[in-house]
């Protein structure tokens, strides 16, 4: 959608404005819920996390800040104990999942990366 974004002229009528109202909605609810979870699998990587934020926000994040602040989110993730075998050198990815099913309200916000 970011063309569309960029370019809300290619849209007929006020759409330009109703896309742009419907993705900032996503975007402050990323902030506020747990809705990211539920565009991965049931078990999932905080990069895969991550990687659900940075499309949505538009901006890359950086990992270890990420990382921790999703695992100090208490209402958020939690670890099931298990390994993502690796096809690439190194450690193995721990998996995660939702701690509950359904989208919930975070008690602590997921910070969005303010554009420079």
């Amino acid at each position: 959608v970011e063309p569309l974004l960029r370019d809300p002229s290619r849209l007929a009528f006020d759409h330009g404005t109703i896309l742009a109202d419907a993705v900032e909605r996503v975007r402050a609810k990323l902030e506020r819920t747990t809705l990211a979870t539920s565009f991965l699998r049931e078990e999932f990587t905080l990069s895969d996390l991550r990687g659900v934020y940075e499309v949505v926000w538009g901006h890359p994040l950086h990992p270890s800040d990420f990382q921790r602040g999703i695992t100090r989110t208490e209402d958020f993730v939690v670890e099931t104990g298990e390994m993502r075998p690796s096809q690439e050198p190194g450690r193995p990815a721990p998996l995660f999942r939702a701690r509950r099913d359904g989208i919930h309200p975070l008690a602590v916000p997921v910070p969005r990366p303010q554009p420079s």
